[in-house]
């Protein structure tokens, strides 16, 4: 809705930060009045690389988080880990959380976008960055 905004800097805070980045950036952009819609335009060379750079950094950490460290166990015991981990760690659970917001304000933000490919936007991360790509 504004073009005052730092995008690479909000960007990189919401797609490789924190959550909490985006609260505040919905709150500055809630009073602000909507433009006259407009054909929706190509994306630019910015939205394409922050969707490759999160694609490849997504894919990167779920293959260590399943694949990475082979003397920390299999799938099973790192299930078993973080289970444990989210029962008893409060900053996890903060953590998972943090994940759960992040995957609604997306499913929120996207769904704004008038886009041909909506249901992207229920895919938690990669369909931010696949929607940034396409």
């Amino acid at each position: 809705r504004t073009t005052h905004f730092p995008k690479i800097l909000i960007w990189s805070l919401a797609m490789f930060g924190t959550n909490a980045v985006l609260t505040p950036y919905m709150a500055l952009r809630y009073n602000t009045p909507i433009p006259p819609v407009k054909e929706e335009t190509n994306k630019g060379i910015l939205a394409r690389v922050f969707g490759w750079t999160g694609m490849i950094v997504g894919i990167i950490a779920l293959v260590w988080g399943v694949m990475g460290r082979p003397e920390f166990g299999d799938l099973v015991e790192r299930m078993n880990y973080f289970g444990e981990q989210l029962m008893t760690n409060r900053l996890t659970l903060a953590f998972c959380v943090d994940l759960l917001l992040f995957s609604l304000f997306q499913a929120l933000l996207l769904g704004a976008v008038n886009t041909r490919i909506g249901w992207f936007r229920f895919i938690p991360f990669w369909g931010l960055a696949l929607w940034l790509i396409l």
